[in-house]
């Protein structure tokens, strides 16, 4: 049989006006290959828009007051407008079957009702492919070891019945009874099958057959949770298990606590990352992230650097790590956190503060570099008068010292003025500044907290006396190491040991601080040094709590003075409260921009227009390149929804 000018007609091909018969057929195929993939683009673009509008439907929440069981109260809560069952089995199985029931309807009405080559087969074998190979593919993805569970049993007993029968119906009406054609009869019966299903799997999802009657019957008919599940569940909350709350958010905090350098913004990154993972999505949402993947659309997963991408990962294994029972692996630390730490050099005194006897008609101050010590830094210094006065009690300076590369320690030598005369014990002040103009490294220098140092000049010959500096101390519970300041007056000689002890008051030892007793040691000369007294940061609301401190005794003849107590007071530390509020909010602004859905015409504009949807910076190579492809049949969708 002669078939070089045989054809078959369709909507747009052959172009006859171009003589494609004479073509050579393998390019034809070539040509038509790229056309049917650019039709699927096409086709994909316009699925997702069709599913995100499903998704909106299928997503809408109504609140409703709902009474506490054994009380006169109420409690709002949000609840699902949408069974999920029925949702997946209407406008889902709807909304991800479009494309091949509108290619049979066009069929159908083009071929004066009858059964074209292509559009049933497309139906039955798109069912046929979802049912054998889909499922096998979601079987062999379960990572080695790791198992998955089916959640509603009877649900997916009825819905795989109703999946195995379909395929029997077809071959009763089709083969079994009048063959090749369907009676009126059998096309309204198998209409009529589905929303039998509908209602059946609705039943065994509410689980109607086969269940005892409660007092919670109610609440379970409306699709809402026991009063011992909801309890249950806000126990159990967190960002690993998709619960968007201020005390998930604050676990999640905490978590991020070992890790340095994280910012709230990062925070709110990390918590919609982990959220988007873990919460459960529908059939459709999955189909929409690989469309909007595939034609550089917006993501609906977020994309996190590498930095915070390590940190996402330890967090993931340590929350997998929680769920099967098994200890964590030891604290690692992300390598980016080293190499920020080195990057600069910071300066500052050794110590805060420091005592000289006036006879000694000098002091020698440390300064001290930390941090990146590969590159020269230049520091000022000058000396400001506090009780002491300048060129009476002390010589002025205003100066400079340069670190070079490697040196760590440098000298500030202070000339301190011996009168001769008896005075009460004076002082004035060190302060250190970045030089900005000697030193080209000093971009990368950054002051300590130690930038002014305290230059006491004592009374000679004496042991001193010792007491708090305060009275009363507050720190914030998130401090981790309370320094409580005891101080040395009238004399600095020799050295003296001070005996102190703690005592519980609302705070609690071992629950709230780390207490007992101990030695504060005072070298010569020095007159202040401080009781560090470790902090337990809980990280939950309380009330403001305190603790006792008590100097005892001090050695060599020295005395105690009168402030012998301090009471330190532990407050609840309202940055944490406020970081977690600021991560809250930030979180979901960022679930709000990984929505499926557009709100507005003009955000789907602004999708359509830029690649990734705006988000240039996580942009790939590819994201570009299917942007360009794709980029009129997203223009031409969106003039068609405008329209």
């Amino acid at each position: 049989m002669n078939t070089t000018n045989e054809t078959c007609g369709g909507l747009f091909l052959p172009l006859g006006a171009f003589c494609e018969d004479g073509w050579n057929p393998y390019v034809r195929a070539f040509l038509y290959m790229l056309g049917l993939l650019y039709c699927f683009l096409g086709v994909a673009i316009v699925a997702d828009v069709f599913m995100c509008a499903i998704e909106k439907i299928t997503s809408k929440t109504a609140k409703i007051l709902v009474a506490r069981p054994g009380s006169e109260e109420t409690e709002e809560i949000e609840v699902q407008v949408w069974n999920g069952t029925v949702a997946n089995l209407t406008l889902m199985a709807l909304g991800s079957s479009a494309p091949e029931i509108l290619l049979s309807v066009i069929e159908i009405v083009g071929n004066e009702f009858k059964a074209g080559d292509l559009g049933p087969g497309t139906i039955v074998g798109s069912a046929a492919f979802n049912l054998l190979c889909i499922t096998a593919v979601c079987v062999i993805s379960i990572p080695k070891g790791e198992g998955r569970r089916i959640n509603s049993i009877k649900v997916f007993i009825v819905t795989a019945f109703s999946a195995v029968f379909a395929y029997v119906w077809i071959y009763i009406i089709l083969v079994a009874n009048t063959a090749d054609e369907m009676d009126p009869w059998e096309a309204i019966l198998t209409l009529l099958f589905f929303p039998i299903l509908v209602i059946i799997a609705y039943l065994a999802d509410k689980d109607f057959c086969g269940r005892k009657v409660s007092s919670e019957m109610p609440a379970l008919e409306m699709g809402l949770k026991t009063e011992k599940e909801r309890e249950a569940e806000a126990r159990a909350a967190s960002i690993a298990q998709g619960a968007l709350t201020k005390d998930a958010v604050a676990d999640f905090m905490r978590e991020l606590n070992k890790f340095p350098n994280i910012t709230t913004e990062d925070a709110a990154r990390l918590a919609a990352a982990r959220l988007q993972e873990t919460t459960h999505h529908d059939p459709g949402w999955y189909r929409v992230s690989a469309i909007r993947t595939l034609t550089g659309g917006r993501k609906v997963v977020p994309t996190l650097e590498e930095r915070l991408q390590e940190v996402y990962d330890i967090l993931k294994q340590n929350a997998e790590a929680d769920r099967a029972g098994s200890p964590r692996s030891p604290d690692i630390i992300p390598s980016y956190v080293s190499a920020i730490d080195e990057k600069r050099a910071i300066v500052e005194f050794a110590s805060a503060s420091c005592a000289v006897l006036e006879s000694d008609k000098m002091v020698d101050v440390l300064v001290v570099r930390h941090g990146n010590t590969e590159n020269s830094v230049s520091i000022r210094f000058e000396t400001i008068d506090g009780t002491a006065e300048a060129d009476k009690d002390y010589v002025s300076q205003r100066g400079s010292i340069t670190f070079a590369a490697g040196e760590i320690e440098k000298h500030i030598i202070i000339e301190i003025i011996d009168d001769n005369e008896w005075e009460p014990d004076e002082a004035f002040f060190i302060k250190l500044s970045v030089d900005t103009v000697n030193s080209v490294g000093n971009e990368e220098a950054i002051l300590g907290a130690k930038s002014i140092n305290q230059v006491i000049i004592i009374n000679d010959d004496e042991p001193g006396m010792f007491e708090f500096e305060r009275p009363s101390i507050i720190v914030k519970e998130s401090c981790g190491v309370s320094e409580i300041p005891v101080v040395r007056r009238n004399g600095a000689d020799g050295q003296i040991t001070v005996k102190w002890k703690t005592r519980s008051k609302s705070a609690i030892d071992g629950k709230d601080f780390v207490g007992g007793e101990g030695l504060v040691r005072f070298d010569h000369g020095e007159v202040r040094k401080c009781i560090e007294i470790p902090v337990i940061d809980d990280q939950e609301t309380e009330k403001d709590e305190n603790f006792e401190v008590t100097l005892l005794e001090a050695s060599s003849g020295a005395t105690i003075g009168r402030t012998k107590r301090t009471v330190v007071t532990i407050v609840n530390d309202d940055d944490f409260n406020s970081m977690v509020s600021r991560v809250l909010m930030m979180t979901k602004v960022n679930m709000d921009a990984l929505r499926v859905e557009s709100s507005s015409w003009q955000s789907q504009f602004h999708d359509a227009m830029n690649v990734n949807a705006g988000d240039v910076e996580n942009a790939t190579s590819l994201d570009y390149l299917m942007h360009f492809l794709t980029f009129a049949w997203k223009v031409r969708n969106y003039l068609a929804v405008a329209v």
